[in-house]
């Protein structure tokens, strides 16, 4: 195998985002238009240490794309274990949103 085939199997092989055990995928509603935001959240890059805590967390802040005329913001702020699992979750101007079940709702939109 030369050079430029392994090159671009590395760049090309394993690399689906959506299926990464190191993101975090989060959907909540806005709850002054309904419309639906995800936030994807980088388990490598995207945390904080909490020294006293020995927990991590993060914080984000969402809008929408403006097809509502709504520019409403929402605050995601979760918080890990040393473990990188989910400890607590609040939406701030939303709600979580199972995203199976949000799936039939976009499609009848």
């Amino acid at each position: 195998m030369s050079f430029l085939q392994r090159l671009r199997q590395m760049s090309s092989g394993g690399s689906n985002v959506a299926n990464s055990p190191a993101l975090y995928e989060v959907q909540v509603r806005c709850r002054r238009c309904g419309e639906i935001l995800t936030a994807h959240v980088s388990l490598a890059n995207d945390l904080s240490m909490d020294y006293e805590s020995n927990t991590y967390y993060v914080r984000k802040l969402l809008v929408g794309d403006g097809s509502n005329r709504c520019f409403e913001r929402v605050e995601l702020q979760l918080t890990f274990d040393a473990n990188r699992q989910l400890l607590h979750r609040e939406a701030i101007g939303g709600t979580f949103v199972d995203p199976i079940a949000a799936e039939p709702e976009e499609q009848a939109a």
